[in-house]
Order: C-alpha cells, then sequence, then structure tokens
C-alpha cells in the first residue's frame, strides 16, 4: 500500500462521486471492519463540504476515482482533494473505479479498498484473516442469538449451526470473515497527487 504509508490515520474517510458514493461507503465499512480505524463514508461533494470540517492532520482520505480526465467527475475530486489537503488530510485516488462503466464503480474500486483496510490492520499489528472480533461476528451473524430474536432453532431442537465447512478458513483453522478476498488482485496501483 505504496500511497498510504506506514503511520496509522486517525481517522478514514471513503467517498466517491455519484455511482462511487457506495464505494466511499463500502471504504469506510472495511476500514472499520477489517482495518479497526475510525472511519467514514460520504458523497465527494459532502468531503469538499460539511465531512471536511471533522478532517484534520493525520486522517486518511481515500476517493475512488471515476471520473475521466477533464471531465466533471475529475473536476468533483480535484476539489475535494484540494479542501481534503487544506485540512491536513492525506489523500490517495484508489484505482479501480474509473476502469469501466461508471455504474461498476463500487464493484471496480473493491480490491483496492480490501487492499486498503488490510494495510490498515497491518499498520496496528492485527491479522487481517483472523480478527479477534471474528468469534462474535459469527456468533451474532451466523449461529443464531439468545437476544430478542431468539435463538434460531434446527427441526430436532438443537441451535442451527453455519455450515462451518463452506466458510473460508484462516491459517489457523478458523473461519475467515475475509475469506479469500486477500487474495483478490488490485487493479491498477495508487495514485498520489502532489
Amino acid at each position: 500500500a505504496e500511497g498510504i504509508g506506514t503511520m496509522r490515520p486517525r481517522m478514514v474517510l471513503g467517498t466517491g462521486d455519484g455511482p462511487a458514493w457506495a464505494a466511499g461507503l463500502e471504504m469506510a465499512l472495511l476500514a472499520r471492519e477489517v482495518g479497526r480505524a475510525p472511519a467514514e463514508g460520504t458523497e465527494l461533494r459532502e468531503a469538499a463540504t460539511s465531512s471536511m470540517f471533522g478532517v484534520g492532520p493525520g486522517d486518511l482520505a481515500l476517493i475512488a476515482e471515476v471520473g475521466e480526465s477533464g471531465s466533471h467527475g475529475a473536476a468533483l475530486e480535484m476539489e475535494a482533494e484540494e479542501a481534503l489537503r487544506a485540512r491536513g488530510a492525506h489523500v490517495v485516488h484508489l484505482p479501480g473505479g474509473g476502469l469501466g462503466d461508471r455504474r461498476l464503480a463500487p464493484i471496480l474500486a473493491f480490491p483496492s479498498s480490501v487492499r486498503v483496510a488490510i494495510h490498515l490492520a497491518e499498520l496496528a499489528g492485527l491479522d487481517p484473516d483472523d480478527p479477534a472480533t471474528s468469534a462474535t461476528y459469527y456468533r451474532t451473524a451466523r449461529l443464531g442469538s439468545t437476544s430478542a430474536r431468539g435463538s434460531q432453532a434446527s427441526p430436532d431442537g438443537s441451535a442451527a449451526r453455519w455450515p462451518w465447512s463452506r466458510v473460508p478458513r484462516a491459517a489457523s483453522g478458523r473461519p475467515s470473515p475475509m475469506g479469500s478476498c486477500v487474495k483478490v488482485p488490485t487493479c491498477g496501483s495508487w495514485t498520489e497527487r502532489s
């Protein structure tokens, strides 16, 4: 993750224009879940206006690129970058979103977003394939619970179990929420503008 650096950011802002707004939201979600960093996802114009007030030195702003050079989208990306840099944020443009149809930006930017999240986890000394929160995640999201929803019982009366054999495993043999995502190749390289 060349453009991110070796300092763990205070917080992460993921952003994108138009259909890449969803990519910005996904960037923030991955930064929180995998990288365990405080993060917010926002639309590009909002990043250049109201969201920038929460951004400062030591923060990382990720922009999902979708604008072709000279386009309105590229102009908005530059405007947001200038506003975020003026607040002291380290701004990195993530590749992928501009490699195809704009409507596919969230999908095309996903590999780069995963790469950043893994880098953030590694900066914190965490194992992105086997986060400390995975047991809680699988207990609440897959195995039922004793919360207000009640337990999920199978016909024989026992608690329903997630089919573990279908869950990707980390090197430790335990289930990995990231599965094989860490092996997804990136779409291009990081870009950082001076």
